[in-house]
């Protein structure tokens, strides 16, 4: 917000579903001022609203048998394939694999950056982690 305040973000991972149309087995939902955005998990949708901008719902259910090919919702090993390739794919054109260890320090920053800011009831800028810590080689400069 303007203030510098949180908005609201909750994710739901792993919570045991009573019918998987009255609630995702895992999801996140980002609410600020401006907007508000969900995934969830397993069904893959994905809805936003945005100020200024048309709604929009996707669903993505048809991938489901990519990634729970082993059928059901509790295995992974589409989304685990497709990082190993990703990753040997990489090695084999000597590329920078994505996400790679600055984009996970990155995201620790944001992270703790948050709980600063929860904290001290102020802004935190990820900047000031990042350099408190040696990092600011990751800094983002738009």
């Amino acid at each position: 917000s303007k203030s510098g305040a949180m908005g609201h973000a909750m994710g739901i991972y792993g919570a045991p579903r009573a019918h998987p149309q009255a609630a995702p087995v895992a999801g996140c939902t980002l609410r600020g001022d401006f907007a508000t955005t969900t995934a969830t998990h397993p069904t893959f949708d994905y809805y936003a609203a945005i100020d200024g901008e048309k709604p929009k719902r996707e669903t993505h259910i048809d991938d489901g048998g990519y990634y729970y090919r082993w059928g059901g919702s509790g295995y992974h090993a589409g989304e685990f394939e497709n990082y190993l390739e990703h990753f040997a794919d990489c090695l084999e054109q000597n590329t920078r694999p994505c996400p790679d260890i600055r984009d996970g320090l990155y995201v620790v920053a944001i992270l703790e950056a948050m709980e600063r800011s929860l904290k001290i009831e102020a802004p935190v800028k990820v900047e000031q982690i990042l350099t408190e810590h040696g990092l600011e080689r990751l800094v983002v400069r738009s």
